[in-house]
């Protein structure tokens, strides 16, 4: 814990390592979530979500994974943290892939959505998401 910041996040995984990729259902579906880390991933799951994650919130999804993706969902969204960086990133993503781009609501009070249900309601936190996604259908 008392490492360097730049020596303490060491890691081997390349832009590949997509979390979630291999519990998605074959098929695809109708909304897909791209979150920005592997505990985000299995809260949406447990709310019913389907969701990956990048080895990294700085880290782009390689393109050849993206357009399967695409061509097994009907609506992908981006669903970083609210703080700088992970805003500066969702809205990088949205231009290069035409992707529309959420936040957790800031009455949560939480930069992401394991935080949000984490400091609040999980069924309130649910709820506000299952509403913020009803415009891609069910």
């Amino acid at each position: 814990p008392l490492a360097s910041k730049y020596t303490k996040w060491r890691t081997n995984l390349t832009n590949r390592h997509v979390q979630g990729l291999a519990e998605l259902p074959y098929e695809g579906g109708n909304l897909l979530i791209i979150t920005k880390s592997l505990k985000d991933v299995m809260c949406l799951y447990e709310m019913g979500f389907n969701a990956i994650s990048p080895s990294s919130e700085t880290t782009f999804i390689p393109d050849d994974i993206l357009r399967s993706l695409r061509y097994k969902w009907k609506h992908i969204v981006i669903l970083f943290d609210r703080d700088a960086t992970g805003m500066k990133k969702a809205r990088e993503y949205s231009k290069r892939y035409k992707m529309d781009a959420i936040f957790v609501n800031k009455k949560f009070k939480a930069k992401d959505i394991s935080d949000a249900v984490r400091d609040n309601s999980f069924f309130a936190v649910k709820e506000w998401l299952t509403k913020t996604v009803e415009r891609y259908g069910s």
